[in-house]
């Protein structure tokens, strides 16, 4: 189970998306519903076919601010703009009230704070997939931002073609679950003795080579080291916490 929601969001009343005992979201059978749970899509051995890349391009925003505050060279925040710029709204990941990450949509810059921030933690749907449909049905162009089987669950969901959706698929090395993203917070809350405010886990802010990961505390102290010597993002990437199915994904490819 790749965790994308595709069957919860075709299928609402008949499954839900709830955490197993190291925080990750399955889907669950509402009881009483498990008939009609067995007859939804799952993109599990449905993926599109993978499609070769035709050409390749790197850029960066000019603006060093915004690219400062944005994960890689911040094309992303290039894409949300021109559709911002044409009336249109873009669907990414931004954080609820209690610092966990959510999927939402956003109408301005001022409505996506965090869509631009790298992600390593498994975010909430939120029925992300219905809204995006229903901004699609108005003739909004509609830009989603998200990891290749969100993606590829949208267009599953969607089960048509639109010419006015555009989707970005981050690269990322998998994600972690909630559970132990609130155990790091709460770890540095002890050893603060004050409340997290916010989170920034890949922060370019004090040099754009060598990225840090900083979090704010309610006190107005501020935890800043390195993401090379981060304890939670070394874990990330020695795979010690990421989820069992990013171990296999069938949207890796080994040279990227």
């Amino acid at each position: 189970c790749y965790g994308c929601g595709l069957c919860s969001e075709l299928s609402p009343n008949a499954i839900t998306m709830e955490q197993d005992e190291e925080g990750l979201f399955y889907p669950q059978a509402v009881t009483g519903k498990e008939k009609c749970a067995k007859e939804t899509k799952c993109l599990y051995g449905n993926e599109s076919d993978a499609k070769d890349i035709r050409e390749m391009y790197t850029a960066h925003l000019s603006d060093e601010q915004a690219l400062e505050e944005s994960f890689g060279g911040g094309s992303i925040r290039a894409f949300a703009e021109a559709i911002w710029n044409q009336n249109g709204v873009v669907a990414g990941v931004g954080y609820d009230d209690t610092l966990l990450p959510e999927y939402r949509l956003a109408e301005s810059a001022d409505e996506a704070e965090g869509f631009f921030s790298k992600h390593f933690v498994e975010e909430k749907l939120n029925g992300i997939f219905e809204k995006v449909s229903n901004e699609l049905s108005k003739g909004r162009k509609v830009l989603f931002i998200g990891s290749a089987c969100k993606v590829d669950a949208l267009y599953s969901y969607l089960d048509k073609k639109y010419d006015n959706l555009y989707t970005v698929q981050e690269i990322n090395e998998g994600i972690i679950s909630r559970k132990v993203y609130k155990k790091y917070l709460e770890s540095l809350e002890k050893q603060y003795g004050s409340k997290v405010v916010k989170v920034d886990l890949y922060n370019k802010t004090r040099t754009a080579k060598t990225p840090y990961t900083c979090i704010t505390f309610e006190s107005g102290d501020i935890f800043v080291c390195s993401v090379r010597s981060n304890i939670l993002i070394k874990a990330i990437r020695r795979g010690y916490v990421t989820r069992r199915s990013c171990y296999s994904c069938k949207y890796r490819k080994e040279d990227i």
